[in-house]
């Protein structure tokens, strides 16, 4: 036996033969594909297997496994090298898996780079069905119950697993990446949570969410797991609801984290699986209701705020009755959500991946209603910084004329100058009118320094490059605030000296007139404007005056040694370097004429000057204009819509401008009239079950026809087909909050009636499309049978309508057999009914 221990440990530190090392031998079968070696190879493994199951201290060893390789124990190897298509492969694994057990549960816990990965964590990653089940069966035992739990929870946290399938960390999350269903399936079988969660409290749908983000071309796969997973797996019905809405270490949701890292397709996915409630379906009108309270940071505090409100008032409050008391660890986990509001999360994404979220029917139906009740805000603010901006120019310019005077050679001209001033009144009302406004500058400015000051304290809208640098969000404009308030308190204490020329104040006007870009990007017709002027400003001219200022100093030191020397030394703008490059700053533009001649080399500095001139005015300029060209086109691409977009994303930054000044109980309060509270019954994580729970949503209509096809999508159709789609239907679907009622009454009924009778010409081919999309059903028997919500049970209720029968007479140019014949045809609408016909 002393034999053996010396042998087992000479081979643990590589002195041996090769036939004395069991991963020699492991390694070797797997390389080699002559048969009868393997044999003779495994028949050595098998001696060397019984060797060290005798000895308690070379079976400790390798089960820890062997330094040399990185603390991979033999089954780990196997588990890495074997394809398993040769019969000695699997007789290698069967005999280390029976003999020792205990090595499936080996975790490689000394190795920083494979740290806590098990025999089962390789099999899952190749996913081999035949190993894996070989694995998990041997721990089947009654002696293994808990070895074998402790194996599929067991988490890989080494730093190799970075960035791959195996960042999940646990078996049956890793099994979820790798898209095997067959395989996710027998996990669950041989008993995995599938509400586990890896080290970061991650679960699979958060694994999801982040291994799509590094791997873009996998969306696709992971979405059709996703799929499988809620709708086709054998996860029970409240596991799955569980799986969409658990919280990862920062309590954040997956719905939260999908938007995060951009992910809209998943993100539209969980929206409409976890937080749609269908509330009423007719064959005609959906209604859905979407629980919002995740979406926006203040209705999430508003509830929370509401519940615990409700909680002291009412102890039996049964949403509260089995939920645990908060620890203070709790406590300050909670404080976390608020680096999750998706409202925040969209300014840190790319523009056109925002527009996917803007999208969503519940997030656009939100910051609508958001808007209804902030631009009660936005409009006298508007108009206070015009009245301020006014009067700020009016005091500049009367401080310009006391300067003037101040510094006038002429006493004849200062003496006519003091009699009036700009507002036609005596020199003392004058100085009483800029002490008193300069007094209110200051205080205005304390009040933006103040509001800012406060963003800071509590967190919101964190300041970072990503703010300035994105065009819409307000990271550009509170740092602009910010100079225009210290512009303006500097220029109040400044004023007291002599020597002050007021250019603190010429930098707060700029300034602040500038500033009117905040207020115009929230205005239909001007949001886009707005956006293309920061977008150029930040993205092409910032990279096309780092070409046009070296170019600036090369031309500039040419010109400055040319013009040295009679008879350019008679021209004073050339006698200093910095005025030389002013000078070539301006002829750069066009705007300025180099005395060329004057040189005392005009041949050499003719050169210079076409050589600038091709440079810059030709060539540079016109490439400006080609990149902010297509920076149009590409802010116009992409999207239908696109304008409605960038506005409804300019509203949305304006708002989260305003929310974040105000103190938090009245952002929760304004946040939660834009939406309704409402019990729905949904999954509680506090209880682990399912119970009414109070919410926030909003309420989404939709109209479909036969073939389930939305409003909208009809819409977007039918102005395919032709361009007064949406005059046929007497209003615009986005200035209509709910479409439904263009039906629901007499007179709604009367408006499309009127506007259908002066449709514009429609082709036989056209209005068979249009009978299709227009949103009727095409089989009249959704709509005949008078169900609540439809068309026909709103007509037939009403006797003076049930009969109702219309006309319009449409001329159709024929483009085929008679291209300039003019045919009549009459296009016959039935009210009762709801069907078109061409009779």
């Amino acid at each position: 036996m002393e034999d053996v221990t010396t042998r087992q440990w000479s081979r643990y530190t590589q002195t041996v033969e090769d036939e004395n090392d069991i991963y020699e031998l492991v390694r070797a079968i797997a390389t080699s594909n002559m048969e009868n070696a393997n044999m003779t190879r495994f028949q050595a493994i098998s001696k060397l297997v019984h060797d060290i199951k005798m000895n308690d201290e070379s079976k400790k060893l390798i089960l820890k496994g062997n330094q040399m390789v990185d603390y991979q124990t033999p089954l780990h190897m196997a588990c890495s090298l074997f394809y398993l298509e040769k019969p000695t492969e699997k007789k290698v694994v069967e005999i280390l898996v029976a003999e020792f057990p205990d090595m499936i549960l080996s975790n490689r816990e000394d190795s920083d780079m494979y740290r806590g990965q098990t025999p089962v964590h390789i099999a899952i990653c190749r996913g081999n069905m035949w190993l894996v089940d070989t694995l998990l069966n041997a721990l089947s035992t009654p002696d293994f119950h808990d070895g074998k739990v402790k194996c599929l929870e067991q988490r890989a946290t080494g730093l190799k697993f970075k960035n791959t399938v195996m960042f999940a960390e646990i078996p049956l999350s890793i099994a979820a990446l790798t898209c095997n269903k067959e395989l996710f399936e027998n996990l669950l079988q041989h008993g995995a949570k599938v509400d586990g969660v890896n080290s970061q409290s991650d679960s699979i749908y958060h694994c999801f969410i982040i291994y799509a983000y590094l791997y873009p071309e996998k969306l696709p796969n992971i979405l059709d797991m996703m799929k499988y997973i809620h709708e086709e797996s054998k996860v029970d019905e409240t596991n799955k609801k569980k799986l969409m809405l658990m919280e990862s270490m920062g309590r954040e949701t997956t719905l939260q984290m999908a938007a995060r890292y951009g992910q809209h397709k998943i993100f539209a996915y969980i929206l409409e699986s976890a937080y749609c409630h269908l509330s009423n379906k007719d064959g005609l009108f959906d209604i859905k209701i979407y629980d919002v309270t995740d979406i926006d940071l203040n209705l999430a505090r508003a509830l929370r705020r509401e519940n615990a409100e409700l909680s002291v008032a009412c102890p039996e409050y049964s949403q509260y009755k089995k939920v645990p008391t908060k620890t203070k660890a709790d406590s300050e986990t909670e404080g976390n959500i608020s680096k999750t509001s998706i409202f925040d999360i969209m300014f840190d994404l790319n523009y056109t991946t925002a527009f996917e979220f803007l999208q969503q029917a519940p997030i656009h139906r939100l910051i609508l209603q958001k808007w209804a009740f902030y631009r009660l805000m936005f409009y006298p603010f508007w108009i206070f910084h015009t009245i301020f901006m006014i009067l700020l120019t009016v005091s500049a310019v009367e401080r310009a004329r006391i300067v003037r005077e101040r510094d006038a050679i002429n006493i004849e001209e200062s003496n006519t100058t003091t009699k009036q001033s700009i507002w036609g009144l005596n020199e003392k009302l004058d100085n009483l009118f800029l002490t008193t406004f300069a007094i209110i500058s200051v205080i205005v400015a304390c009040i933006h320094l103040a509001q800012e000051a406060m963003r800071i304290i509590n967190r919101k809208m964190p300041f970072n490059m990503t703010q300035i640098l994105n065009p819409y969000a307000n990271g550009a404009f509170r740092f602009s605030l910010v100079l225009f308030a210290l512009s303006l308190i500097g220029d109040f204490g400044a004023t007291w000296s002599p020597s002050y020329e007021d250019y603190l104040l010429l930098v707060a006007i700029m300034i602040g007139w500038l500033w009117f870009l905040f207020f115009i990007r929230a205005i239909r017709r001007l949001s886009f404007f707005t956006s293309l002027i920061q977008r150029i400003l930040i993205s092409d001219i910032a990279r096309f005056a780092v070409i046009v200022f070296l170019e600036l100093f090369a031309f500039n030191t040419a010109f400055f040694m040319l013009l040295q020397g009679p008879p350019a030394m008679n021209e004073p703008a050339f006698n200093s370097w910095w005025q030389t490059t002013i000078k070539t700053g301006l002829a750069m533009l066009g705007i300025y004429e180099i005395p060329v001649f004057e040189a005392k080399q005009p041949v050499i500095i003719c050169i210079v000057y076409v050589s600038m001139f091709i440079l810059t005015t030709i060539l540079m300029l016109n490439a400006l204009i080609a990149v902010m060209s297509n920076t149009c086109t590409e802010l116009l691409s992409n999207f239908k819509d696109v304008k409605e977009m960038h506005l409804r994303l300019q509203q949305l930054s304006v708002i989260l401008f305003f929310e974040s000044m105000l103190p938090s109980n009245i952002a929760e309060k304004l946040a939660s009239k834009a939406a309704k509270r409402d019990k729905l019954f949904c999954f509680d994580l506090r209880t682990d079950s399912e119970c009414n729970l109070t919410r926030y949503v909003v309420q989404i209509d939709s109209i479909r026809d036969a073939e389930n096809v939305t409003y909208q999508e009809s819409r977007e159709e039918g102005l395919e087909l032709f361009p007064n789609f949406d005059r046929i239907f007497g209003r615009r679907i986005e200035n209509q909050p709910n479409f439904s009622s263009m039906f629901g009454n007499r007179d709604g009924m009367t408006l499309f009636s009127k506007n259908f009778s002066r449709s514009p010409v429609i082709g036989n081919g056209q209005m068979n499309k249009f009978k299709n999309i227009s949103g009727f059903a095409k089989s009249s028997t959704s709509l005949t049978e008078p169900s609540s919500g439809t068309i026909a049970s709103r007509m037939t209720s009403d006797s003076s309508f049930s009969s109702t029968e219309f006309n319009s007479e449409t001329i159709l140019k024929s483009t085929q057999e008679e291209p300039q014949a003019i045919q009549m045809q009459k296009v016959s609408f039935d009210l009762s009914s709801g069907i078109t016909t061409n009779p």
